[in-house]
């Protein structure tokens, strides 16, 4: 990362809640609005775009991170013991993915030297870093998070006090991400920010659908589930990141968390946590990065 201000994240996606649906109906209107509108495909040199960076860290399986002083310090849920920054996720949203095994901390970007102490403390590693640009309001970005390796069963809370059992094919586990700037521009606050898990089968199978010319043909895709219900939507300031990551209990066992951030290869016991971080830059500032 080597002192890289991270990434910029959001996905699709919306709570089975009325606060959710509000919240969509808040995002649309945003949209709308938005200084990202009619974007064109290439950037030029003094245009703003959203640039999403995402970056894995890995550690060791029985580390809890959210008993890290950090963690104490930026729980989204908790409210931190930093009452002066603003978190602009409802708690309803933050209480229904701690009860799927996900935990959430917002923390500025300045705090990335001591988390970064604290992983090192315990073993811990960066794992490669992937960066995406979104062009278009309504434009969504994926990261992968975990494989599972096998089917797997859990129970998803969906919100209201319901859930379901479920099996979960063989396939990769996803962050779908979306995120647009507050109005104002270059004077923009905060970030609209939408994430929504997702696992998409690594088989493909093939069924009849018909194309962009209305003619059926036999299509060949991977199968998905897309968590819409879990969609974690709302604000995040500028210049801070989002953090998520499960942790060793066995209360997690049969949560998606688990299958999103635990590494149950044999013989070896590994997480990780995932930081989000969006940005605004100009077209000349994506430029001179390089890889992009």
């Amino acid at each position: 990362m080597g002192g890289r201000v991270f990434f910029l994240v959001l996905g699709s996606a919306v709570i089975g809640l009325c606060l959710g649906c509000r919240q969509d109906d808040e995002l649309d209107r945003l949209i709308q609005e938005s200084p990202f509108q009619n974007i064109p495909s290439e950037a030029t040199d003094d245009l703003l775009i959203v640039t999403c960076q995402y970056l894995p860290l890995q550690l060791p399986g029985h580390v809890d991170v959210t008993q890290w002083p950090f963690w104490e310090k930026y729980d989204a849920l908790a409210g931190g013991t930093d009452l002066s920054r603003p978190v602009g996720f409802s708690a309803e949203q933050l209480r229904l993915w701690r009860e799927n095994g996900c935990f959430v901390a917002v923390a500025p970007s300045t705090t990335w030297v001591e988390l970064r102490e604290q992983l090192q403390r315990v073993g811990g590693k960066t794992l490669a870093q992937t960066t995406a640009l979104i062009r278009h309001p309504a434009e969504e970005v994926q990261f992968l998070a975990g494989w599972i390796f096998q089917p797997d069963s859990i129970y998803l809370w969906e919100g209201a006090a319901t859930g379901r059992a479920l099996t979960l094919p063989a396939g990769h586990c996803l962050f779908n991400v979306n995120c647009i700037p507050g109005l104002g521009g270059a004077q923009a606050k905060v970030f609209h920010l939408k994430i929504v898990p997702e696992v998409q089968a690594a088989d493909p199978q093939d069924h009849f659908g018909t194309d962009e010319f209305g003619v059926l043909r036999r299509i060949r895709e991977n199968p998905k589930i897309v968590f819409t219900r879990l969609a974690l939507s709302g604000t995040l300031p500028i210049h801070h990141f989002v953090a998520i990551a499960s942790r060793p209990d066995p209360q997690m066992a049969g949560k998606l968390g688990r299958l999103f951030f635990r590494r149950a290869e044999p013989e070896q016991n590994q997480q990780i946590i995932v930081l989000l971080l969006p940005m605004l830059q100009t077209g000349a500032q994506i430029k001179a990065q390089p890889g992009l």
